[in-house]
């Protein structure tokens, strides 16, 4: 047992088996030897016991504790296949577009209570991408074999990092896990290609069963493992939207809310540089400050959503940057006039033409244009006003 003092004798007699009798004492009495088997011999009827040893110096059990970190880095898992894709920067490449599996071996010490979950954090690891590392939530695992982790609704074609904390029933783990190497998305590009932000899918949480944990702690680690999801981060802040900016449409319900009676497609102008390799469905929040001309203070509610920005005051490959660091899934820039009132046109973006193919901003220098890796579209005034209504 945990945290418990004994003490021991060893003895051997033979018959039947050979066995090693030990006695142990825990400070209290009435506490019986252990007879445990250890090979079997000849048979003889008679028997014979060795004199019992002299009693051992105190050995005291370590107590129950959390697991120890997870010192071996998570790799790209394929299941029964060991191949592996490789990028052209050297990351290991997924075959999915907007999931990927990973897997490590289990903490080398479990603190005496088996691991029943492990915290997930990641990052975005390319030039200009969210850096800081963010909860992902909490997972299951199988106590018996190696970690598995699917991670579904990332970004194509974008490199990731990810480290794990284990828990148990004790406990969660002192400190992340060793990070893994970057690990990267399918670029994608399928019809129907399709990334699911807040709002528009659950967040994988796994909550410890109090009741059936039978450890004092295990409340404890509950909360900790609620306390995961920041309520700024996990509250509702917009409508939501579904961006697709090949076809060039936002479409959200009269009424802002998941699956309303009433669908509402706006039309949209996509940038000139904008992948328009798949479409993101998310709630909308408004950028602090609006202009997006600085850091954003909302960063962290901004991460996976779609983020509406004011046109103005920066240039328009800035505010996308700056949304993206902040890990927005796309990005709506509002008319802040009445430029794009008549249309997309060279009156709303000079230098393009919607109907001629063209996006907006095509005049701009593409060099800032090729850090900038998710949607980003522009809307006429009318209708971001029609959205913000619905806040």
């Amino acid at each position: 047992m945990p945290n418990t003092q004994y003490t021991f004798r060893i003895g051997v007699y033979y018959g039947e088996v050979l066995v090693l009798r030990t006695q142990s004492k825990r400070g209290c009495p009435n506490i019986p030897p252990t007879h445990v088997p250890l090979v079997p011999v000849a048979s003889v009827r008679a028997q014979a016991t060795a004199p019992t040893s002299a009693a051992s110096k105190p050995i005291t059990t370590p107590p129950l504790s959390p697991p120890s970190r997870m010192h071996t880095a998570p790799v790209l898992w394929h299941g029964a296949s060991s191949h592996v894709e490789v990028a052209p920067d050297g990351s290991a490449q997924a075959k999915s577009a907007t999931s990927l599996t990973i897997s490590a071996p289990p903490p080398l010490d479990n603190g005496g209570s088996p691991v029943v979950g492990v915290v997930l954090e990641s990052r975005l690891a390319d030039p200009h991408m969210h850096e800081g590392w963010f909860p992902v939530g909490s997972y299951a695992v199988d106590v018996a074999g190696p970690v598995v982790v699917t991670v579904e609704h990332l970004i194509p074609g974008a490199a990731y990092e990810f480290r794990l904390t284990p828990y148990n029933h004790v406990g969660v783990a002192a400190a992340p896990g060793t990070p893994s190497a970057r690990l990267r998305t399918a670029a994608g590009g399928e019809p129907g290609l399709h990334v699911h932000g807040h709002g528009s899918r659950t967040v994988e949480a796994h909550h410890v069963d109090v009741a059936a944990a039978h450890h004092e702690n295990a409340a404890a680690v509950a909360e900790h493992l609620k306390g995961l999801h920041d309520p700024h981060v996990y509250i509702q802040h917009g409508p939501l939207v579904t961006l697709d900016d090949a076809a060039q449409t936002l479409t959200f319900s009269g009424d802002g809310a998941a699956g309303g009676a009433s669908r509402r497609s706006v039309e949209v102008w996509a940038s000139h540089f904008s992948p328009k390799a798949w479409h993101a469905t998310a709630e909308l929040i408004v950028a602090d400050p609006p202009l997006a001309d600085g850091p954003l203070i909302n960063a962290r509610a901004v991460r996976q959503r779609i983020v509406m920005v004011e046109r103005g005051g920066v240039a328009l490959v800035d505010k996308a940057l700056r949304a993206q660091a902040a890990g927005a899934l796309a990005i709506v820039v509002s008319d802040s006039g009445d430029q794009c009132k008549d249309g997309f046109d060279q009156f709303c973006s000079p230098g393009s033409d919607k109907l001629h193919g063209e996006g907006f901003a095509k005049l701009d220098r593409p060099e800032p244009w090729k850090n900038v890796r998710i949607p980003v579209v522009l809307m006429r005034r009318d209708d971001a006003d029609t959205l913000l209504e619905l806040f």
